[in-house]
């Protein structure tokens, strides 16, 4: 049974992202409630629907589901990367927007180009 689901799952995943490619994100929203409807959540069918629901103006339902996002998978690479694009893009002021930066930096180092010493 878990295996069918799975299989399920994974069908109506790749046809959402389908949906998003041709940038049907009400479409692609729908079938991803589907997939929670399922009774299985994951950090990408919710970052999927987050970022439909940010290009739909959706912007409540997206904030939802970043918060969700936060709490089962902190530390989902794409999830660290978007939160920290939309802080550098609310931040109204130099300051914000390096505090910003520099918290994303320290939570996901990995994702951050090398520094070059002197050495270089």
């Amino acid at each position: 049974m878990k295996q069918s689901r799975d299989k399920n799952t994974f069908h109506h995943l790749h046809e959402a992202y389908r949906s998003f490619q041709k940038k049907n994100y009400t479409n692609a929203i729908i079938i991803l409630e589907q997939t929670k409807d399922s009774g299985h959540e994951d950090h990408y069918a919710l970052f999927l629907q987050a970022v439909c629901m940010l290009y739909s103006n959706n912007f409540p339902a997206a904030n939802n589901l970043m918060e969700k996002i936060q709490r089962i998978s902190p530390a989902y690479t794409p999830f660290i990367q978007l939160k920290s694009f939309l802080a550098l893009k609310s931040s109204v002021k130099r300051e914000d927007a390096l505090s910003a930066y520099i918290s994303a930096l320290e939570k996901n180092s990995s994702d951050f180009p090398p520094q070059r010493t002197s050495e270089s």
